[in-house]
């Protein structure tokens, strides 16, 4: 048996040494290549693509495009891009451009739209490039001539790409060539564009009279004054930044992290942090640390005064403190750069979530994300419903045994829960109308940009209800909360995804709170009208092969969500076949093939509840384990229910996360378009740090 491990281990590691090799054949370096072979799902998709390709060395580009296809191209348009990145005809951009078109495709694949909008097969020669750098630095010749080696060449590089001619262009190429095109024009750098360059002063003759030194208006590190600063910057005293409009005109203390900084002689800009919001900060002294880093500490004092200007900083709002005392609470490490900058991969921004959660998206994500709890459990206390906890480690399964996290229960096998509808149900004969919000588990091998590991589950359960009550509580829980949170984050939504209002015309009111709020009653179909608008409005089940959808088949992430898309508003999908859902959703009188289920779906994420009526007939139950082959032993206490005092009852769950993407992601840009950027610490396949 020994033997037998050994070997199974010896075994292991070459298979995992065979996988890193030939990763860095095609350029991931020794880090990456680590990773990656640690995530089976995306090693696997890797290997496929290149074996699939016959791809066995590359270059670092070439490889760097692979990886990006196989880690993010939905696995049925992956090789059709994989060939036109081994054929030459796509660059970086160009396959960035493909890989964006073909995750968020919400229609059927057409390959000359995909074609003409991501660029493929036009290739931009050097000469070209060469060509339009010498046209636009003829035309900005009087301005670089001007500012010297000081002119910013990335805007330039930025203003190019804007023109239709170099839209494809090589960006690397053309960098060089402005680069080479500027130094061509004004020669190498002198001493005086090198002193510019560093801001550093240039040596000026003993004979110029000294300077008279100013006296420093702010108070220095070691100021005695600095204790009792800090000090006062500690507690409940000091004003909060969300506060500050209403102390224009007054000296107050404030404390945070800085959020960015920008210092030139003697002056120091400094964006404030401190949770409840942002406020331009100028210091004017010589003493502070030079380089001072971002998310320092601060404590300051000063005059809060109107600077129209300082809104132009994102989150600012037109106010800014003359910093009259400061003092540092606690520094912070130039090293942060490193961690984390504007072009980190998603790896990284994930290894570094702790640092990535400080960025100004994702706070305010985080803030609707509180109120949106907030506002859930404010509608259901409104409604006369009570919250109860029911447990997360449990002995029975509820949405099947293929997606159970199974754990050692002092000797016993258990499981993570899956929802805590079933306890739910034993609380309503004791206090009625009753929810929950808690985590659930799902084990599912899953990458998609709305699945979990671990997500917020928002489950009520009704009793005396029937299938239309439900549906009515479902548009009145979806429409209240919406109301709720216009009221207390409206303007954080507004900021993160300005889409819904579109169409609104400014009347000088806080109307534009309705265009998030969706009409009711919502628009209904059952399964059988979902699989027909696919058939007929081709979406298909199989996109290579154009299979169509059967009777009963489920409808998955991708054509569901083109499907919501093509209809453009929230929608109930009803009435699944019995055979696509849980063993305890009813049936439909007359109709056993058929039960009383449904799903909200919305456009751009798809499912955002799940919901039905439940069987309350004992032998239906019973019955109904017997079709699932479920022992119903562990489950006699749900059983119960149905012996001692049944009623119809109905309830459902929604994925808070889901919600708050359908919420905060702006369509147009996709800045919150997965249900990690929603989580504090996501918790997904492949990942369970930090």
């Amino acid at each position: 048996l020994k033997l037998q491990f050994l070997y199974f281990i010896a075994r292991g590691q070459q298979t995992m040494a065979d996988l890193k090799e030939k990763l860095s054949k095609i350029g991931l370096d020794a880090a990456n290549a680590e990773n990656v072979a640690k995530n089976d799902e995306l090693s696997k998709n890797i290997v496929a693509l290149l074996d699939e390709l016959k791809v066995t060395d590359c270059d670092k580009s070439t490889g760097a495009m692979l990886y990006l296809t196989a880690a993010k191209v939905p696995e049925a348009h992956r090789t059709m891009l994989g060939k036109h990145i081994v054929d030459g005809q796509v660059n970086s951009k160009q396959c960035d451009a493909a890989v964006k078109h073909l995750t968020t495709l919400k229609k059927p694949f057409d390959n000359d739209e995909f074609v003409k909008t991501c660029g493929v097969g036009i290739k931009v020669s050097t000469e070209e490039i060469t060509k339009a750098v010498s046209t636009m630095i003829t035309s900005k010749k009087d301005e670089i001539t001007t500012q010297r080696y000081k002119f910013n060449q990335g805007k330039m590089l930025g203003d190019l790409r804007k023109t239709d001619a170099m839209k494809w262009a090589d960006g690397e190429v053309a960098k060089e060539e402005i680069e080479k095109q500027i130094v061509a024009l004004l020669g190498p750098k002198t001493a005086d564009d090198e002193a510019a360059l560093t801001k550093k002063p240039k040596d000026k003759k003993a004979t110029k009279p000294a300077e008279k030194k100013e006296k420093p208006v702010s108070t220095t590190f070691q100021s005695p004054d600095k204790d009792a600063l800090i000090a006062g910057a500690l507690g409940y005293s000091p004003v909060l930044l969300k506060d500050v409009a209403s102390h224009v005109g007054k000296e107050v203390t404030v404390r945070g992290w800085a959020h960015s900084v920008r210092q030139q002689s003697g002056l120091c800009f400094i964006i404030l942090r401190d949770g409840t919001g942002f406020m331009q900060c100028v210091i004017k002294s010589k003493t502070l640390p030079d380089p001072l880093h971002k998310e320092t500490t601060f404590a300051l004092k000063g005059l809060i005064k109107e600077e129209k200007n300082a809104a132009s900083n994102e989150g600012c709002p037109p106010f800014e403190m003359q910093v009259a005392e400061w003092a540092i609470i606690g520094d912070s490490s130039g090293e942060l750069a490193t961690l984390l900058n504007t072009d980190s991969a998603v790896h990284q921004l994930l290894e570094q979530r702790h640092m990535a959660l400080r960025r100004t998206k994702t706070a305010m994500v985080m803030r609707v994300r509180s109120f949106a709890m907030k506002a859930f459990r404010d509608h259901f206390y409104g409604k006369g419903c009570m919250e109860v906890q029911p447990p997360t480690m449990v002995q029975t399964q509820c949405e099947g045994g293929s997606s159970l996290f199974k754990l050692d229960f002092y000797g016993e096998e258990a499981y993570m829960t899956q929802s805590s509808q079933l306890y739910l149900e034993t609380a309503i004969p004791m206090i009625g109308d009753c929810f929950c919000i808690l985590p659930s588990y799902r084990a599912e091998k899953s990458m998609t940009k709305r699945h979990l590991s671990e997500f917020t589950h928002v489950e009520a359960e009704y009793p005396f209800i029937t299938f239309d009550d439900l549906l009515t509580r479902l548009e009145d829980l979806v429409v209240g909360v919406l109301g709720r949170l216009m009221d207390t984050c409206g303007e954080e939504i507004r900021t993160l995804n300005p889409q819904p209002m579109k169409d609104w015309k400014d009347d000088g009111t806080d109307s534009w709170k309705q265009c998030y709020i969706p009409k009711t009653p919502f628009k209904r179909i059952t399964h059988a009208d979902a699989i027909k608008i696919c058939r007929e409005n081709n979406i298909y089940k199989d996109p290579e092969t154009k299979e169509h959808f059967g009777d009963e088949d489920d409808i998955p992430d991708a054509p569901e969500r083109a499907m919501v898309e093509l209809i453009g508003e929230p929608v109930f999908m009803t009435l699944f076949p019995t055979s696509m859902k849980s063993f305890y959703m009813k049936k439909v009188a007359g109709q056993p093939n058929l039960t009383e289920s449904v799903d909200l779906l919305m456009p751009g994420v798809g499912e955002i509840i799940g919901g039905s009526m439940r069987i309350h007939d004992h032998d239906e139950l019973m019955a109904a384990y017997k079709r699932e082959e479920l022992d119903p032993s562990p489950y006699y206490w749900f059983t119960d229910q149905r012996k001692y005092g049944t009623t119809p009852h109905g309830g459902f769950g929604l994925g808070l996360e889901r919600f708050l993407v359908w919420l905060c992601n702006d369509q147009t840009k996709n800045n919150v378009d997965h249900v990690r950027e929603v989580c504090l610490f996501p918790r997904l396949y492949g990942r369970c740090t930090p």
